[in-house]
């Protein structure tokens, strides 16, 4: 009986041990199963495309009105009306405020009574036969003339009037304001107001408050600043700059990928002025250069944006997926190209790089295969599509908005 326990005994023993083993087996094998994706290794063929590739420069700027006046009376007065309020919205040629007439009717009066009184002289002259007399009475003619001219012309300035389409951005005054006598600034597509410049790239809305080209003054004072502030409506610029290495690069006209700040969206453009002096940015050299927004935007003046300028395109190149490319032992750019009896490593020039694209400058053809090494844990059934699926749709677009670096010749 004692025999027989000893037996069951030993016979346990031997079964945990296999157990055992048969558990560290299985645990082993899920291990090698369950492995991260990123250490297998997948070689997938693909094909060599002719596609369009850009180079880029990337840059940050403001968002600016494109066109922006900052009005004030050309007359000294007391203002007796201002008939828009902050965000209101007017046409070209609306009355915005205006200051008291009754002097400056009573000079216009004044003007009119001499010019007729010179008038009736130079008649009189006329008649007179004597030429020095007429002479005289022609120059003072035309003196009077020009004097009621600008009677009219100070008149009609009594009353501020909208250049253009566009929103009231600030109001400096009210009625019963003493103001002075000043011209107004406008500034935009047509007429970049130069005093502008040494800001471009760091407006806020709080400089256009603190800091107007035309030298604005607080309600109620006498100078000779800045009545209202009107910006055009729907259009808009981005102002921005490049440092030294980049200013080469830029031309008008070039094609520009906007994204505003806080927004999904991306926007196109066009390089409309590039500067040629530079300012001091954080210490650096700056160009400042402008880019005009396509179309009507609703978008808010001061917000910043991210800019992409397409400065040069490769169009119609031979292009693989930069994942085929690789550096061998010789420090030659190769890829692993497919042939008859398997593949075989094959010397290329690369150009430009866009998005996980690169431009094969000599080496491949279109059609030919080359194998792209992922580390996926399943091949991916077609490698064009998740390296750039949108490629070969942009051969037609105008303006990509997609970025680019220059590639490597090795």
């Amino acid at each position: 009986m004692a025999r027989r326990e000893q037996g069951l005994t030993r016979k346990g023993i031997i079964g945990m041990v296999v157990g055992a083993v048969a558990l560290i087996a299985i645990t082993v094998w899920s291990l090698l199963q369950g492995r991260a994706p990123e250490d297998q290794v997948n070689v997938s063929e693909v094909e060599a495309r002719s596609v369009t590739l850009n180079a880029t420069v990337a840059s940050s700027g403001i968002i600016q009105p494109a066109h922006r006046a900052d009005l004030a009376f050309s007359s000294g007065g007391t203002v007796s009306g201002v008939f828009v309020q902050v965000g209101d919205v007017v046409s070209a040629g609306t009355p915005l405020a205006a200051i008291n007439t009754d002097d400056l009717q009573a000079e216009l009066d004044s003007a009119a009574a001499q010019l007729n009184a010179a008038q009736a002289d130079y008649n009189s002259a006329r008649s007179s036969g004597d030429s020095a007399r007429i002479a005289s009475a022609r120059s003072t003619l035309q003196t009077r003339q020009n004097t009621y001219d600008n009677a009219v012309t100070t008149l009609d300035a009594a009353t501020i009037k909208a250049p253009f389409d566009g929103t009231v951005a600030l109001v400096f005054v009210k009625p019963g304001d003493k103001v002075g006598s000043s011209s107004s600034a406008m500034s935009g597509l047509g007429g970049v107001d130069l005093s502008s410049l040494g800001s471009i790239g760091g407006i806020d809305v709080s400089s256009m408050l603190g800091s107007l080209s035309s030298g604005g003054t607080a309600a109620g004072s006498s100078g000779g600043g800045t009545a209202l502030t009107l910006i055009s409506t729907n259009r808009f610029i981005v102002e921005a700059n490049v440092g030294p290495a980049d200013i080469g690069k830029l031309l008008k006209g070039q094609s520009v990928s906007i994204k505003p700040d806080g927004s999904a969206e991306t926007l196109s453009g066009v390089v409309t002025q590039v500067g040629v002096i530079a300012e001091s940015s954080g210490g650096a050299a700056a160009f400042p250069f402008i880019v005009e927004i396509d179309g009507d935007q609703v978008l808010y003046a001061g917000t910043g944006a991210q800019l992409e300028i397409v400065y040069e395109t490769h169009a119609d190149v031979v292009g693989v997926p930069s994942g085929a490319i690789a550096v061998n032992a010789d420090h030659e750019t190769v890829v692993q190209l497919k042939t008859e009896g398997g593949s075989k490593e094959q010397v290329v020039v690369t150009g430009l790089a866009e998005k996980g694209i690169t431009e094969i400058v000599s080496g491949l053809s279109v059609g030919d295969i080359v194998l792209v090494t992922t580390t996926y844990e399943a091949a991916v059934e077609n490698p064009w599509e998740q390296y750039l699926p949108s490629m070969e749709s942009r051969r037609n677009t105008p303006r990509p908005t997609t970025t680019a670096t220059s590639g490597t010749n090795r």
